[in-house]
């Protein structure tokens, strides 16, 4: 009696896990077109389902890398007690974040948990998702943004341009997303299809295509670097995730002095290029100097916010901070300062370890893996606000992607 209920248990449970994974690949796509915030709450249902899918045993032995990774996220929230930034919201943004990184840790027990019927769909399913996810963004760019304009039509009390700019970067915001899905899609066609090297050669076509519709640089630099990250680690796995690896903390470590060393570029050159790069150069240049004021501890979670000096950008008066100064490293360094920028470069030291040891038999998910981090690792340099929970999201569902697809593999 106490078997048959503890095997029922057991099939519901299975159940329960495999339902909540297969809505979340059913959701990816249209996440990532309506801008990818809705995947905090996916990675939230994943992680969850992580968690339920595990032996508890597992859990009172967390990896290392996850206690790091605590104690930097506790580092993140004690410095919201001293930023300059009053957060409005009951749920304020470093409890939010908080809370969903516990949560969406639980991914990475998914390889292990979820049953095997749906791991074996697992390959095929990305390659799915993904297509549609770039379907739905290129016909919306060759359009005119009409299938965003269809599900959320214009409102006649916003301004055409406002809603443009933020379809914008909703679409920006898929580009991304289509990188860092690259080199796990790439690795899938080429084991799973006889045409593999035809398939490969469209998709990234169409990565590009797509991010030059969608005028986003970032998207061509992230793609570029895990391709090229995924060649070298067909080589030398460990090597390259070291590189990888070692750049990241790197990035972190010395993004002050690299801040700083923005000053020296000339006015001439600054005209010459991009807006959106001058931009980042200004920003850059400024946050460094913010960070020599509290080198240790910073100024707080979310103080960017606060930092409201402007300049002249081409004529026209232009913040030098927009909300975060799109770097990892200095946006680590200006709120949290020297303590955070050690936890955070600790915590991708024992990231790496982990790694090693859990893909040391794979080679598939080696390279897989060792892409998608170079493609991170761009976008973390040159873009998006480092506490954004849809960002931690998507980062921590393409990794458990990777084990689940190719950690299996025979």
């Amino acid at each position: 009696m106490d078997q048959s209920v503890g095997q029922r248990f057991q099939k519901l449970r299975h159940g329960i896990v495999s339902a909540a994974f297969i809505f979340v690949l059913i959701c990816f796509p249209i996440a990532s077109h309506a801008g990818g915030l809705a995947f905090a709450p996916l990675a939230a249902i994943a992680g969850i389902a992580g968690y339920l899918s595990v032996d508890a045993r597992r859990l009172k032995r967390p990896p290392l890398v996850i206690l790091t990774l605590a104690l930097f996220l506790m580092w993140v929230f004690t410095s919201s007690f001293w930023s300059p930034y009053q957060d409005p919201q009951l749920l304020t943004n470093p409890v939010k974040l908080l809370i969903g990184i516990l949560l969406y840790s639980g991914v990475v027990f998914l390889p292990f948990g979820l049953p095997e019927r749906v791991k074996f769909f697992v390959p095929v399913s990305l390659v799915i998702i993904s297509s549609i996810t770039a379907g739905l963004l290129l016909f919306d760019q060759v359009t005119g943004y009409s299938l965003s304009y269809f599900v959320d039509p214009p409102k006649p009390d916003v301004h055409p341009i406002h809603r443009q700019n933020t379809t914008y970067m909703n679409l920006s915001h898929s580009i991304t997303v289509l990188a860092l899905m690259t080199p796990v899609m790439i690795t899938i066609l080429l084991r799973s299809m006889s045409r593999g090297k035809i398939y490969v050669a469209l998709w990234i076509l169409t990565l590009i295509g797509v991010s030059i519709l969608g005028k986003l640089a970032v998207g061509l630099v992230a793609g570029v670097a895990g391709l090229l990250i995924w060649f070298l680690a067909r080589k030398k796995f460990e090597f390259t995730l070291d590189v990888v690896i070692g750049l990241g903390m790197i990035s972190i470590l010395f993004a002050p002095l690299i801040g700083y060393g923005m000053n020296y570029l000339t006015p001439e050159f600054k005209t010459s290029i991009s807006p959106s790069w001058e931009h980042r150069i200004e920003m850059w240049a400024y946050v460094a100097e913010l960070v020599s004021q509290k080198p240790f501890i910073g100024h707080g979670f979310d103080a960017a916010r606060t930092f409201d000096e402007t300049f002249d950008f081409r004529g026209f008066e232009r913040t030098k901070v927009s909300l975060h100064p799109h770097n990892a490293g200095l946006h680590i360094w200006s709120e949290t300062g020297a303590i955070g920028a050690a936890l955070a470069s600790a915590t991708l030291f024992f990231f790496r370890n982990f790694l090693k040891s859990r893909l040391i038999d794979h080679p598939e998910a080696q390279i897989a893996m060792c892409g998608f981090l170079g493609a991170a690792l761009m976008i973390c340099t040159f873009t998006y606000g480092v506490w954004q929970e849809w960002w931690w999201g998507i980062l921590f569902l393409i990794g458990s992607f990777i084990l689940i697809a190719l950690m299996n593999d025979s």
